[in-house]
């Protein structure tokens, strides 16, 4: 009986410890593009034809960091977060072609700074990327993909932590986009615009670019 008391026991913990390793690694239902070349392949050619959606976290946000506000605004993004920006467009860049894209993004300045940073003055600031995003977005993004283009939206970890599918009621991106690892994170979905469906296609850390980048000219 004591040893059945252990094993359950030990089992018991084995589970907790398991289930608090998942959540840390807060992306462990999506595939990670640096470490999946097939995934990789796989969304280069969706790209090619326009049925990518790239939804982006701002990076960092200074009024949760110890680096300087940039400009002084404490509502904007972090000196550290304009550089994370920067670096986060040229990577872009290499990996996939931005001149075919529609870039929308949240009006808050830490969005409108991030989108700014890493494409240029070339997005436009959308409401529905803030306000009511946690329920609607799923509809949006059809209702805002335009054709030949690939869809390129800047945005918040509460939006994209509550993407659903609408038709099924299921989770798109099963994760915790919170905290400050994911400042800075891409995820990509496969739009299918006849059947009205996305499907998760991964995601790429700030930290994963120059690992993938490496590896693709390798």
């Amino acid at each position: 009986m004591k040893k059945n008391k252990k094993i359950g026991l030990f089992l018991a913990l084995l589970l907790v410890c398991g289930m608090g390793f998942l959540g840390y690694r807060h992306f462990f239902l999506l595939t990670n593009l640096a470490d999946n070349p097939e995934a990789l392949s796989d969304l280069k050619k969706a790209w090619n034809n326009h049925q990518v959606i790239a939804l982006i976290r701002h990076t960092e946000r200074c009024d949760r960091s110890e680096s300087p506000c940039l400009l002084g605004e404490d509502k904007g993004i972090s000196v550290f977060g304009k550089e994370t920006a920067v670096r986060l467009g040229k990577q872009f860049k290499q990996l996939l072609a931005t001149d075919k894209i529609t870039l929308y993004h949240s009006p808050l300045l830490r969005t409108t700074q991030t989108a700014q940073f890493m494409f240029g003055n070339r997005g436009e600031a959308k409401n529905w990327l803030r306000e009511g995003c946690k329920e609607k977005l799923f509809g949006d993004i059809f209702k805002h993909k335009i054709s030949g283009n690939n869809l390129v939206l800047v945005t918040h970890s509460s939006c994209l932590k509550k993407l659903a599918d609408d038709a099924n009621h299921k989770r798109l991106i099963h994760t915790k986009v919170t905290g400050h690892q994911t400042y800075g994170v891409i995820v990509f979905l496969k739009i299918n615009e006849q059947q009205q469906k996305l499907v998760a296609m991964g995601y790429l850390l700030p930290k994963d670019w120059n690992r993938l980048l490496s590896f693709k000219n390798q």
